[in-house]
Parts: structure tokens; C-alpha cells; sequence
């Protein structure tokens, strides 16, 4: 997979603590952003700005015979229970749902399309794809701690595409040191969650989903 160095481009002021354990949820949102902006600078346009086309052949986003896209969710949820893994970072049901979020939501707004095939619910603990919450459910709660025996056992990290594995990692550089409380925040303090709760009680259930133009056009905004 290569070496990365997690975390080397992030200000330590960003984060700080996880309130289910006492400490404090501090972050920049607007330094968080830029950070990432500049992680992306440092990386090839072919990878993350989708300069790059296609995919094996195919139209970025399309679907193949077996009717799912290039990176199914579940080889991005992979992903990144091994990336953290390796990388010694706590990762719990949470926080998973929330750096896929991201993945999808700045895999849209570089114009890349969708990383993966599935949508996101506005949860009162921010979004979530029911596919993925599906998969752990039996076992897992929001809070349940993730490791490498979660894995689906025919899961390859080679077999996924070069570009897409730099484009997620650029992603969890940046967001994979918070916490999936900061992240879910995160998500509370942004449009396209709010605007798929709006006229919903705060601590009300919702299956509203989160509108995918509204995702790309507000992080693309981010970008300039």
C-alpha cells in the first residue's frame, strides 16, 4: 500500500480529546478544511481532481456488470479499518460512517463523482449509509470498536485502483485524527445535513437523505 504518514499535515490545535471519555471536542473547521486543501495540492491531479476519467475502461461513478461502481462501500469501509489499523487510531461504528461521508462528499466535490454507490441518512448522530449500519448491526453498536477481525474475508486492498487509494488517503490524513464525536459536529454544522433535517426534531428519528448535489456544491465551495 505505500507508506503514509498520517496525521504529519494536521495542526495538533484541531483536535483534541473525545467527550465519551472527558476530554474536550475542539477543532477548526475552517483550518481542518485547509489543511486538507493543501494535502490535496501535494498529490497528483490524475488521482484526486479527476482529471482522470476512467476506471478499468469505465466512466468514473458508472456501474459494471454486476451493478455496483468501481469501489463498492464496502471495500471503503475496508479501507479504512485497515488504514487505521495500521496507523493505531481508534476507529468505532461512528466515526467509520462519517470519514465515508467524507470520502463521497470530496470525491463529488473535486468532480470525481461518486467514490462508491449508496447514500447517506440524516441521523441524529450525523449521516449514515444503511447498507453499512446493516453489515455491523448484528454485532456492533454506534460506539462499538472496529478492527481487522471486521473485515470481509475476500477483501484485497491491492485490487483496488492506485487513485482511489491516494484519493482516500488523502482524506483520512485529515480527517481520521478526530474523533467520530468532533466529526459528527462536524457534519451538525453543515448544509447538507442540516438541510436534510430541516422541520425535524433534533433527538428525532430521520431517514431523510442526504441530498448529493447539496454535498458536492457545498464542499466544492470549500475548495476555493
Amino acid at each position: 500500500m505505500g507508506d503514509i504518514s498520517f496525521y504529519k499535515h494536521l495542526p495538533a490545535t484541531i483536535y483534541a480529546g473525545n467527550r465519551r471519555t472527558g476530554g474536550g471536542t475542539a477543532y477548526q473547521h475552517d483550518e481542518i478544511t485547509r489543511t486538507y486543501k493543501e494535502r490535496i495540492d501535494e498529490l497528483s491531479t490524475d488521482a484526486i481532481c479527476g482529471t482522470k476519467r476512467t476506471v478499468c475502461g469505465l466512466p468514473r461513478g458508472a456501474l459494471l456488470d454486476g451493478g455496483t461502481t468501481v469501489v463498492t462501500i464496502h471495500e471503503a469501509c475496508d479501507y479504512i479499518i485497515v488504514r487505521l489499523t495500521e496507523a493505531g487510531t481508534y476507529l468505532n461504528v461512528l466515526k467509520l460512517h462519517k470519514l465515508l461521508y467524507y470520502f463521497q462528499s470530496w470525491s463529488l466535490a473535486h468532480g470525481r463523482g461518486h467514490l462508491f454507490e449508496g447514500n447517506f441518512q440524516a441521523w441524529v448522530h450525523g449521516p449514515v449509509n444503511r447498507v453499512v449500519y446493516n453489515r455491523f448491526a448484528p454485532s456492533k453498536m454506534m460506539y462499538s470498536v472496529l478492527s481487522l477481525r471486521d473485515l470481509r474475508e475476500d477483501f484485497n486492498v491491492e485490487a483496488l485502483d492506485r487513485d482511489d487509494r491516494a484519493f482516500m488517503d488523502a482524506v483520512l490524513e485529515v480527517y481520521a485524527p478526530l474523533t467520530g464525536d468532533q466529526l459528527e459536529q462536524m457534519t451538525h454544522d453543515e448544509e447538507p445535513w442540516i438541510e436534510a433535517r430541516h422541520g425535524v426534531a433534533p433527538n428525532e428519528r430521520s431517514e431523510n437523505v442526504i441530498n448529493d448535489e447539496t454535498m458536492r456544491r457545498y464542499y466544492a465551495a470549500r475548495l476555493n
